[in-house]
């Protein structure tokens, strides 16, 4: 700070004076400048630090072309985002899934198992097999006995047949034929009195032909001993018979047969299974006996 010297002083006394005696005014004095303080020098720029290669990043290539980028490295509890693409690994909830659906797997595989063992266990498979082929009937047909029709008509019987009349119309049709001749029955089976030979129930029908008329008759018995009994009381009564023997083919059964009376009484017993005593009583013994080799009994 400026500050006015002794001389300074001493000439502002004598002005002021001079004024007093009416002198020209003193002269302001002329201030000094201040010295200017030097502006900041700014600091000198530092260079930037050379960038060192990557040891893991390869340089760009030379011809500008891009390269992929390396997957990226995730730590091992990483939580998988949905905004991040790319391959990242699977985290723990990942690894309780993919459990989870081995179990389930696993589960599935075993109950197919178990399910292809019960069908194994419980289902029987069939397969088509094909048909034999029948083979041909041989019938050995007597040359003594014409061969039979084989045509059956429907059965017919009367107004009183009971179970075993029935039977029998099914066995003897309405219609019996040996080739060359035939024997029509007209009224079918009936149900007889049985009080002749005891039996437990009879039946009888009456053919007619142009050889004339015969009745076939049927008695059924308990069992074959009271059958054969009842037989031989029946051929008794008839008179001796001009012939008798094996009733069949095979040397079952027994027969009588009576020209005079045009009557032959026959029966297959013993296996028990039809303990019957049959007869046939006609007009003319030939058809007698034609009409008796016609029949299926």
């Amino acid at each position: 700070m400026w500050e006015p010297s002794a001389a300074d002083m001493s000439d502002d006394t004598g002005d002021e004076r001079a004024d007093d005696a009416g002198a020209l005014p003193p002269t302001p004095p002329t201030p000094v400048p201040l010295p200017v303080p030097p502006a900041p020098v700014p600091p000198a720029p530092v260079p930037p630090t050379p960038v060192q290669a990557d040891p893991v990043l390869p340089p760009p290539p030379a011809d500008g072309t891009q390269l992929d980028a390396p997957d990226q490295q995730w730590p091992a509890d990483a939580v998988t985002s949905p905004y991040i693409g790319g391959s990242v690994p699977a985290s723990g909830n990942y690894r309780v899934l993919t459990a989870v659906i081995v179990v389930f797997l696993l589960a599935l595989l075993g109950g197919a198992i178990a399910l292809i063992v019960y069908l194994a266990g419980h289902t029987t498979l069939s397969f088509p097999t094909p048909e034999p082929e029948p083979e041909p009937v041989v019938t050995a047909v007597d040359e003594s006995q014409p061969p039979r029709d084989e045509t059956s008509p429907e059965p017919l019987t009367g107004a009183l047949c009971t179970d075993f009349c029935v039977e029998l119309s099914a066995l003897v049709a309405p219609e019996v034929s040996d080739g060359a001749r035939s024997w029509t029955s007209a009224e079918g089976w009936s149900t007889i009195d049985t009080s002749p030979l005891q039996a437990e129930e009879a039946a009888a029908a009456e053919f007619a032909s142009d050889a004339g008329d015969l009745t076939l008759t049927v008695w059924r018995f308990a069992d074959d001993e009271a059958a054969e009994a009842a037989q031989k009381a029946l051929v008794e009564s008839l008179g001796e018979p001009s012939d008798s023997g094996p009733a069949f083919q095979d040397g079952t059964g027994e027969q009588s047969t009576f020209d005079a009376a045009s009557t032959i009484v026959w029966s297959k017993l013993g296996d028990g299974s039809q303990p019957w005593v049959m007869q046939v009583r006609g007009t003319d013994f030939d058809a007698v006996q034609q009409f008796y080799y016609a029949l299926p009994l």
